[in-house]
């Protein structure tokens, strides 16, 4: 069995979102995708890292 991300609930999914944040994280990227992103999330009336946080909980949650 893989191992464990401390606070991550599969059943419920948005658990991330209201967890408290105790971790940074910082990269770069290359503008179109940034662009790109910044799109999907206005298109998804989402902010930019809200929208970020949730396809890292996707890929987190299909890793399980």
């Amino acid at each position: 069995m893989g191992k464990r991300v401390r606070g991550f609930d599969r059943d419920n999914a948005m658990r991330f979102e209201i967890a408290r944040k105790e971790a940074a994280l910082n990269m770069r990227i290359p503008a179109a995708w940034l662009d790109a992103i910044k799109a999907k999330a206005a298109s998804k009336g989402l902010p930019c890292s809200r929208y970020v946080r949730m396809l890292l909980e996707a890929d987190i949650a299909r890793s399980r």
